[in-house]
């Protein structure tokens, strides 16, 4: 009497095999290029105070600011207070020129050595005080990656006319500090500043999303094959063409 083989099913080799398909396949399906924001509080909107605006100056920044103070100080407007400018996302905005003093912020991040980012903010100008101009840098492991200048002349009480500006930079280092100063020096307003991220662009050297995908598909054949006995498709398909072939040909 033939002996019945059963074929036994290993539930942690499934689960092993189901979960490092399913890792496979979510990489292939994720981006490189989707990268969260790098900076901290580049909305400003951290912290929350009661009054009109903050005019912290270097070693002054309130606690979760996010930013340093290089030089003078500059405003942290509310602009949920009347008579105060609306801010272009959130309830706070930044004015490079504060209490009669020009300022400039700066943030060190990490960064990837080699790796490509691209900065985005929105600017305006105060407009009490007329055509305003800022400098921005971003200083990567000692070397100048990005160094250009802004100026915003079209703001006016009843519209901000807010610019949004992209630009791209390559690390050099490990860290990188993007600064903004003001180069107007018009001592009652410059450059209003809100929304600044600075997000990485895809790796280069990421694997390739065909091979990735046939690499998890892969894992998920492999699993199906094992839960069916061990037959696989391949096997399937060879029989069917065998008993195709034996069969008389249609076509003479």
């Amino acid at each position: 009497m033939p002996v019945a083989h059963e074929t036994r099913r290993h539930p942690k080799f499934a689960s092993i095999v189901t979960a490092s398909a399913i890792a496979c396949l979510t990489a292939c399906v994720l981006p490189g290029s989707a990268r969260a924001a790098v900076l901290i509080n580049g909305g400003f909107e951290t912290p929350t105070f009661g009054g009109n605006f903050l005019s912290p100056g270097p070693g002054g920044e309130p606690f979760g600011f996010g930013w340093s103070v290089t030089t003078g100080n500059i405003d942290v407007m509310n602009g949920s207070f009347s008579g105060f400018p609306a801010a272009y996302q959130g309830a706070h905005s930044l004015d490079l020129v504060g209490a009669g003093s020009t300022g400039g912020i700066a943030q060190t991040f990490a960064t990837s050595p080699g790796a490509s980012y691209t900065l985005a903010f929105a600017y305006a100008n105060n407009p009490g005080s007329g055509p305003s101009a800022a400098s921005v840098q971003v200083v990567s492991a000692s070397t100048t990656v990005l160094n250009t200048s802004i100026s915003h002349a079209t703001s006016n009480n009843g519209n901000l006319n807010w610019t949004l500006a992209t630009m791209s930079f390559t690390a050099a280092g490990s860290t990188s500090t993007l600064s903004f100063t003001d180069t107007s020096h018009n001592f009652q307003g410059g450059i209003y500043l809100d929304e600044i991220s600075v997000t990485a662009a895809a790796a280069v050297s990421e694997p390739a999303p065909l091979a990735c995908l046939a690499l998890g598909l892969t894992g998920l054949g492999a699993l199906r094959l094992r839960r069916n006995g061990g037959q696989s498709i391949l096997a399937k398909l060879s029989r069917a063409t065998s008993m195709s072939s034996n069969e008389p040909n249609a076509l003479v």
